[in-house]
């Protein structure tokens, strides 16, 4: 049998070749079979999921005799079983996929056996560096690698590939199936995992150490087209410490490579599986902290770095303790608290040079540039310029990008509108290549108030749509970043509405949302910094009386402010409260038409576009009703509505994407008070809003949601801090939902049954070991005594 055969039975067709050959053969076993627009796409997923394989088509044609395309696209996963009854009098490797691969398999070489087997536990392909790395050794050197991989792709068992202009490797879908269960029964599965987990750890480590320097686009792109493998290292099922060290040295992958959306569950995932304590936690709780502080998320982030301080402390590990302190810093900067912020930069500075640890030095000088800058301290200029001056002869790129921005906004509201222009231009050229959203997306909010400021509100109305379609897609905002951003934000916003009027402002906001990749929003923003300089060597406004020595923010605010002479006195239905309601959708297009809907009746609307950023504003301020969408990016709906359940009674709408019974009873077990299935009318939106709102109990007869004491244990139901003996309390949300049934019940004996449906719900009915493992949990943290067990009956707290 020759290899000419073997390379024409794996080599797969292109989409259309393969579509069209699917269709001859389905039309001749089945002359009924027609294909329309919606057919012919379900037809090119199947060819796409049969590897465009011709052998594959052919006996998947055979099988529509009885099954449907749709119904043959969801049965591949068992392929082999499936593909089969081909001519009985062809030959045997015809007949059946497996007799096909088979058939190929014992033409290859014993070598070339032993690495197909060992290239399937990739996923999605890989690199030459990575087949030398993972699959050399107990048969295969390394220098043989290269020839045996030439080998495959002749044979057409590999196929090349090329992401992101890195050249790579694949395989076939149905190769790699046939190779796993070879590497199964070969009894290598389990070492080749473990070399496949620790090559990646060791790139992931060497990018992460020497991050400071030139090739970080280089290094991101590499590490974002490895990203499928580096999932899959992650699920590595041996000794969990190495999970942390991988999660955690790949932060700058997470973080400024694109990723920072996904990687939340990736660390709660990892922390919840292996909580005992060790260094590697210890440095995996200080990368998670960094993800929940750029999501805005600065309470989880505070309990997170409360164990990697207590860790840091029994491990006897000075720079996981120095790193705590910075990190403390980043929080402090974003709760509006420079001062301290500063102060705790300088120090981890400090501690990281004594460390001899170069890397963390420099990401805290930069931390200490970007804080003393958007402060306005005086010191910022002369170390931002010395920092920024050594990042560009090191050929650092990503730091060097955030710093001049910093000194953008430093240069901006001293009035310098030249440096502002300058600096702002650089930051963005520095950041060409990167994929970095949440980073591009701060840099495109200050052309955007500093063109407002210039009389420029159209172009200023696109740059805020921009920013905002990028924060979006990072599942973060503005707001993260402390109370000063988001208000010149708001601020900005104010003035080009009053500017444009609220219709096209939208339609402006909307033309600037669709350039959403950062490498685009990067190239819009310098063009509208081009188009802004001569603005700012021209006309200083629309009334083009700005005096020179006012700051650039007070320009905006009294240029733009709203007027104050001839206003009429407000009518009796301006006099009313208007509610407020939080709107949190991810989709643009109903969260743009369900705003209009609310503003027309007159509610003020505040939105989000994804889970984490609503929990902020909803705490930020305490909405009349909260509105959302059941599936959102970072935290969805259900557990949205749960976490605002938790720490108050505002009343919740929840949107489900479905007219299911069961979305519903999820969403009321989780908190929310009323359930609505899209696609909906307006009307009926704004009657269950407003039925919402009549159930509201009024303000003065709301319960009281202060802190109360219970002996040496405070509880406050609002922020759902608990202190025992003036310390923090740290309890997981089943432990907290437990304590709140207790405390709104002191001296109450609560049933296992009763305490099993409040906090649990019905999915877990008739089984109350459940509440009697947590509530066990609950004492060994708030105190054994505190909760006294009444036999046969249940719990109750001792007030």
């Amino acid at each position: 049998m020759s290899r000419a055969s073997q390379v024409f039975a794996l080599a797969p067709l292109a989409q259309d070749e393969a579509v069209e050959l699917l269709r001859d053969r389905a039309t001749a076993v089945r002359p009924e079979f027609r294909v329309d627009e919606a057919g012919h796409t379900e037809i090119a997923r199947l060819c796409a999921g049969l590897d465009g394989l011709p052998l594959a088509i052919e006996l998947a044609a055979s099988r529509l005799r009885t099954l449907t395309v749709g119904q043959m696209t969801d049965r591949l996963e068992n392929r082999f079983a499936l593909l089969t009854g081909g001519c009985r009098t062809a030959p045997a490797h015809q007949r059946t996929l497996r007799g096909m691969i088979d058939w190929s398999y014992e033409l290859c070489a014993p070598a070339e056996r032993l690495l197909w087997n060992r290239l399937t536990v990739f996923a999605g392909g890989f690199s030459l560096e990575g087949a030398e790395g993972v699959c050399s050794g107990e048969g295969i050197g390394e220098t043989e690698v290269l020839d045996l991989l030439d080998r495959l792709v002749a044979q057409s068992v590999v196929l090349t590939c090329e992401i992101d202009g890195l050249p790579r490797y694949r395989l076939l879908e149905t190769v790699r199936e046939y190779g796993r269960e070879r590497l199964a029964d070969s009894g290598e599965q389990e070492e080749v995992r473990r070399r496949h987990h620790d090559f990646h750890l060791a790139v992931a480590h060497r990018i992460d150490r020497n991050w400071y320097g030139p090739g970080q686009v280089e290094n991101l792109a590499r590490l974002r087209a490895e990203h499928a493998n580096l999932l899959v290292a992650l699920d590595y099922d041996g000794d969990p410490r190495p999970r942390f060290a991988l999660a955690a040295a790949l932060c700058w992958h997470w973080c400024v490579g694109g990723f920072l959306s996904d990687v939340r569950r990736q660390f709660e995932r990892a922390l919840a599986a292996a909580p005992e304590p060790s260094v590697e936690r210890a440095r995996a709780l200080l990368a998670a902290t960094w993800v929940a502080q750029m999501q805005g998320d600065l309470a989880t982030a505070d309990r997170w770095l409360d164990e990697a301080d207590a860790l840091g402390e029994w491990l006897g590990d000075p720079w996981v303790r120095n790193q705590v302190g910075g990190l403390r810093g980043v929080s402090a900067h974003y709760r509006g608290r420079p001062e301290e912020s500063i102060c705790r930069y300088e120090e981890a500075r400090a501690a990281a040079t004594a460390l001899g640890d170069e890397r963390e030095a420099a990401s805290w000088l930069l931390a200490l540039v970007c804080g003393q800058a958007y402060a306005g301290d005086p010191r910022a200029v002369e170390t931002g310029g010395q920092a920024v001056a050594a990042a560009e002869a090191s050929g650092e790129r990503w730091g060097r990008a955030q710093m001049l921005m910093a000194l953008g906004h430093e240069a901006w509201a001293r009035g310098d509108r030249d440096t502002t222009r300058t600096r702002v231009r650089s930051a963005l050229e520095s950041m060409r290549g990167f994929n970095d959203h949440a980073m591009v997306a701060r840099m495109v909010e200050l052309p955007a108030w500093a063109t407002a400021a210039d009389g420029a509100p159209e172009r200023a109305a696109r740059l805020l749509g921009l920013a905002d379609a990028l924060w979006n897609d990072a599942g973060s905002s503005i707001c993260a970043f402390g109370p000063q951003m988001a208000e010149q934000h708001a601020r900005c916003e104010q003035v080009v509405i009053g500017a444009l009027g609220e219709a096209s402002y939208r339609k402006a906001f909307t033309e600037g949302g669709i350039r959403r990749t950062p490498g685009r929003a990067v190239d819009f923003a310098l063009a509208a910094e081009s188009d802004a300089a001569t603005a700012w060597d021209g006309d200083t406004g629309v009334d083009g009386d700005i005096d020179a020595k006012e700051t650039a923010p007070c320009a905006m605010r009294r240029q733009h402010g709203p007027a104050t002479a001839h206003t009429e006195p407000p009518s009796p239905d301006e006099r009313r409260r208007v509610c407020e309601v939080l709107l949190v959708e991810d989709d643009r297009t109903v969260r743009e038409s369900t705003r209009l809907v609310l503003e027309e009746r007159g509610y003020r609307v505040c939105t989000a576009a994804d889970g984490v950023t609503g929990l902020t504003l909803f705490r930020q301020q305490t909405p009349d009703v909260a509105v959302l969408a059941g599936r959102l990016p970072g935290l969805d709906g259900v557990s949205l509505a749960g976490r605002i359940r938790e720490e108050s009674g505002v009343p919740i709408l929840l949107m489900s994407d479905r007219d299911d019974p069961a979305d519903v009873v999820t969403g009321l077990e989780a908190g929310a008070d009323d359930c609505l299935a899209k696609p909906f009318d307006g009307s009926v939106l704004l009657a269950r809003v407003r039925a919402l709102l009549r159930r509201t109990v009024s303000a003065d007869r709301r319960p009281d949601t202060r802190a109360v004491r219970f002996g040496d244990l405070v509880y406050c139901p609002v922020s759902l801090e608990v202190y025992k003996d003036g310390k923090a309390v740290h309890l997981t949300t089943t432990e907290l939902k437990l304590l709140r049934e207790f405390a709104a019940s002191p001296g109450t004996v609560l049933t296992r049954d009763i305490l099993l449906e409040r906090v649990w719900g019905c999915a877990w009915s008739g089984d109350t070991h459940v509440v009697d493992v947590q509530v066990m949990r609950l004492r060994t943290k708030i105190g054994r005594d505190r909760i006294e067990t009444v036999r046969g009956f249940g719990y109750k707290l001792r007030a």
